[in-house]
């Protein structure tokens, strides 16, 4: 006959909390329970901890105890909903292992006061590509030793080992050409340089077809081969190495009317409407004379500079002075380039036993590109020292 135990509820309720009620009953049929009252106990089973099944019976719980562990067969939940704790700040866990943590459908607020590590290097992933976290909020993102930080500041840093930026903050290989840094309405204000930008017309091309440097901007077919065309800012100015022209034949100007470029400095030709222009190359309002020789002698000369001008023009103005003893001869006007004369001979006949004042204008025009001595000769027959060539204005035109 089985023997029957009795306790009160202290004694069971203490039994219940120091996991050793197994130990205090033989597990069996009988009468036992709180005083005033009658319980079934069992049947039991080894390291189970005791529940009440109803009212009047004590048999297995969900949680077992084997010295070791304890563990559950059934879902460990709280009283009441957000209310019970899991450990307290004084009575911590020191590890929980467990396939996933959440509560789908509701909300999950996870602090953590550690470190949060996976459990191999290099292998986990923050979220899914089907599942991914929207915002990631950070005071500072780091690869750790590789190539991309974002500092508490709100940076974006390449590690300075990297090399160029590039190298730590690119598109993906299946996007190149394809990806803006901003947007026609969300602009970068400055982007600040060292050296310079280039543009390159194929993936993979071994020069830029446009690149801007700190005082230069090239231009080139891009590929292989190098910039061929640059604009360069110099001391003096800006430097290019090819024919500057506007998109559209006669529409643009080069200036305004209240903003005009100064001078225009040009080596051989300005063409204005299909027309060489012509410039001013000297000019000369101080009068020269000289009395007539028997021979070409100069009134006047004028330098003229090595050029690229497609031909010089030559203008003279003057006047021949008889006087009552002049002889009465010829007088011939003569340009001479150098030792050659160019243009024809003027002729002045003189009025014979008279005084006058003949006046003339002897132009040229020709070829010269070197530098040379450009003469104004007179010469007749004889020398009369009563007949005088007078210059008043030597022009010399240039045609560009």
């Amino acid at each position: 006959m089985a023997e029957n135990r009795q306790i009160d509820r202290r004694q069971f309720l203490t039994a219940l909390a120091g996991g050793g009620v197994a130990g205090l009953f033989v597990m069996g049929s009988g009468s036992t329970g709180p005083a005033g009252s009658n319980a079934n106990v069992g049947p039991g089973t080894a390291n189970k901890l005791a529940k009440f099944l109803s009212a009047n019976t004590i048999g297995d719980s969900a949680l077992s105890d084997d010295g070791a562990n304890i563990s559950s067969s059934e879902s460990f939940l709280p009283a009441g909903d957000n209310v019970q704790d899991l450990g307290s700040t004084a009575k911590r866990w020191s590890t929980i292992n467990a396939v996933g943590i959440g509560n789908p459908g509701g909300g999950l607020n996870l602090t953590v006061n550690s470190t949060l590590i996976p459990i191999s290097d290099n292998l986990k992933d923050l979220g899914l590509a089907s599942l991914r976290w929207r915002f990631l909020y950070a005071e500072e993102i780091s690869a750790g030793s590789g190539t991309l930080q974002i500092d508490s500041g709100g940076d974006l840093i390449a590690n300075v080992n990297s090399g160029a930026l590039g190298s730590a903050y690119r598109p993906t290989s299946a996007g190149d050409g394809n990806t803006n840094l901003g947007l026609s309405n969300r602009r970068w204000r400055n982007i600040f340089l060292s050296q310079a930008i280039g543009v390159y017309a194929t993936s993979g091309a071994a020069n830029p077809t446009v690149q801007v440097q700190a005082s230069e901007i090239d231009f080139g077919p891009g590929g292989a081969a190098a910039v061929d065309v640059y604009l360069k800012r110099i001391s003096a100015g800006l430097w290019e190495t090819q024919a500057i022209r506007p998109q559209t034949d006669a529409t643009y100007d080069l200036g305004t009317s209240s903003l005009r470029n100064r001078d225009i400095y040009a080596s051989r030709r300005v063409i204005i409407a299909t027309k060489n222009a012509l410039v001013l190359d000297g000019q000369s309002m101080t009068q020269s004379s000289h009395t007539v020789s028997n021979a070409d002698t100069d009134i006047a000369t004028y330098s003229l500079g090595a050029n690229s001008y497609t031909r010089i023009i030559v203008r003279i103005t003057g006047y021949v002075s008889f006087v009552t003893l002049s002889t009465n001869q010829s007088i011939n006007l003569k340009i001479k380039d150098g030792t050659t004369q160019v243009g024809n001979t003027m002729v002045i006949d003189g009025a014979l036993s008279a005084s006058a004042s003949i006046p003339f204008t002897l132009e040229a025009a020709f070829v010269e590109t070197g530098a040379v001595t450009i003469h104004f000769t007179e010469g007749a027959a004889a020398a009369d020292a009563n007949t005088t060539v007078f210059i008043n204005s030597i022009i010399m035109l240039a045609e560009s």
